[in-house]
């Protein structure tokens, strides 16, 4: 019986606090366009011949480019006409 009371009252008072939790928050992020993506890249001369750089070099402008502009890896590859695994591996 004791059992049962402390579940009802210390249930309903922890459920009830208040709390800083974000796990269940909707995050939202924002996604550019193709053709957005396309002319914030092409505004950048660095971003050009990136297939042409030293490996360190072309991912962290790879990473730069997807954190600035929240790109996919499907559109960082399309956009800079890249292979999968270049853009994945620096991505990660």
């Amino acid at each position: 019986m004791q059992i049962c009371t402390f579940f009802r009252t210390g249930f309903n008072r922890f459920s009830e606090e208040a709390n800083q939790d974000e796990c269940l928050e909707a995050c939202s992020k924002t996604r550019r366009t193709d053709e957005r993506l396309i002319a914030l890249v092409s505004q950048n001369p660095e971003y050009r011949n990136l297939g042409e750089l030293p490996v360190d070099k072309r991912n962290q402008l790879i990473r730069q480019i997807q954190q600035g502009t929240g790109g996919s890896v499907r559109q960082l590859i399309w956009v800079l006409g890249l292979g999968k695994m270049m853009v994945v591996r620096a991505v990660k």
